[in-house]
């Protein structure tokens, strides 16, 4: 596992383009402001294409400054910049921010400084992925009065950050212009579920709800169907992946980080929304069993994963080419957990896709014996008695061969 983990760090630097049209990533900045200042740099956004529109129809980055005094500011001699060594890049025109007033600013590169009509501003500069330092400077003070220096790498796709009662973080809400909501998470709960925090290799993530929520509104790849525990033993075991969203997806150098072994190769074909793609542990018994589904379909011939999934219960996640987590599950076979997939010829089946996939409530045992892989799961019918009725007799033709004396008594 971590040799396998080594050659992803090596192909980082060989793929660096790639990785800048990936949808996603993970920052983490830290922000100082001058006890006495009355501007601040409230919030921005660095990969912005849904929460804020400029007069020209496009999607640019963003950044809002923030009068937190009791009295309007006049911006004259105020400025940002991306370049510490430039602190008068970007100067404000002659204008005044009124007290308690939030004001945006597009930073586009289209350098726009007139103030009239709709009062729409842009930075003669962009944000970024990579820059190291966004600063709000004043001239008559002859210093940064606000500054953000980002400690890491990567960035989230339409998550700004910002600040929430005085402790800075992500907003999976943006706000622009507007004060910010308590859709907030901390930076501390980041870097843990990116995989940047050591971690022993046995622990399990601990993942919050709030982190959770925002892998799945970051990454349409879920983990669908898994067969942890097969009739027939562990040759058996495969695992699917769905996308789930509008928009393809990019599996390229998308690797498991724990669980089973297996990475896919850079420059298979995006994963279509709604498409399907299944893992095995043996080629040969899994088409003995499966002789319609093609393993790992168009995006990797072999699709045989090294390891095998563990018969208790455990935690599976998948990152990208640079750490980010893109899908995960936790399972178990008890707890709530369906017990028909764990030995007696089930499968788990996802039924939420936007849940939390470490709850047994957004899984159910598959309808079909051994599974669906590849496929949607078939649906029982609508009553819900006719449902449970169903369930309950395939789970008890499953059971026979493990509590035959069982089933004898129930069959009267």
């Amino acid at each position: 596992m971590r040799r396998r983990n080594q050659q992803h760090k090596l192909t980082f630097w060989f793929s660096i383009g790639l990785m800048l049209l990936l949808s996603g990533g993970w920052i983490l900045w830290t922000t100082s402001a001058n006890v006495g200042s009355p501007l601040v740099i409230n919030e921005f956004l660095a990969g912005n294409d849904s929460s804020a529109v400029d007069e020209d129809g496009d999607y640019s980055d963003w950044i809002e400054v923030y009068n937190r005094s009791d009295q309007p500011v006049n911006l004259s001699g105020w400025s940002l910049t991306d370049e510490p060594e430039r602190p008068l890049k970007w100067p404000f025109p002659e204008m005044t921010l009124g007290s308690h007033h939030y004001l945006l600013v597009f930073a586009s590169g289209k350098n726009r400084v007139e103030h009239g009509g709709e009062g729409v501003l842009h930075t003669n500069f962009k944000l970024s992925k990579t820059d190291q330092f966004l600063g709000l400077h004043n001239v008559l003070e002859a210093r940064f009065m606000d500054q953000v220096t980002l400690d890491s790498f990567g960035y989230f796709r339409n998550v700004s950050y910002g600040r929430y009662e005085d402790v800075a973080g992500y907003f999976t809400q943006p706000t622009p212009g507007q004060a910010n909501t308590t859709a907030f998470i901390r930076p501390e709960d980041v870097p843990a579920v990116a995989g940047f925090a050591e971690q022993p290799a046995d622990d399990n993530l601990l993942i919050s709800e709030e982190v959770i929520a925002l892998i799945l509104q970051q990454s349409p790849l879920r983990v669908s169907e898994i067969m942890y525990n097969p009739q027939g033993g562990s040759d058996y075991e495969f695992i699917e992946l769905q996308n789930v969203g509008d928009a393809p997806f990019d599996l390229g150098g998308v690797y498991f980080d724990k669980g089973i072994e297996f990475s896919f190769h850079y420059g298979v074909p995006p994963l279509e929304p709604g498409e399907f793609v299944v893992l095995a542990a043996n080629q040969a018994v899994f088409a003995e069993r499966y002789p319609e589904v093609e393993i790992g379909g168009t995006f990797d011939k072999n699709g045989i994963f090294d390891g095998n999934l563990s018969n208790s219960g455990e935690q599976i996640i998948l990152k990208d080419l640079i750490g980010n987590v893109v899908a995960f599950i936790e399972y178990d076979d008890e707890n709530g957990w369906p017990l028909s997939a764990d030995g007696l010829g089930d499968s788990l089946v996802l039924i939420n896709p936007n849940g939390d996939p470490t709850n047994p409530h957004n899984w159910r045992a598959s309808a079909d014996l051994y599974g669906s892989p590849g496929r949607a799961e078939p649906t029982f019918g609508t009553p819900i008695s006719m449902e449970w009725s169903q369930r309950l007799q395939n789970d008890l033709h499953r059971a026979s061969d493990a509590f035959p004396p069982l089933l004898s008594l129930l069959s009267f």
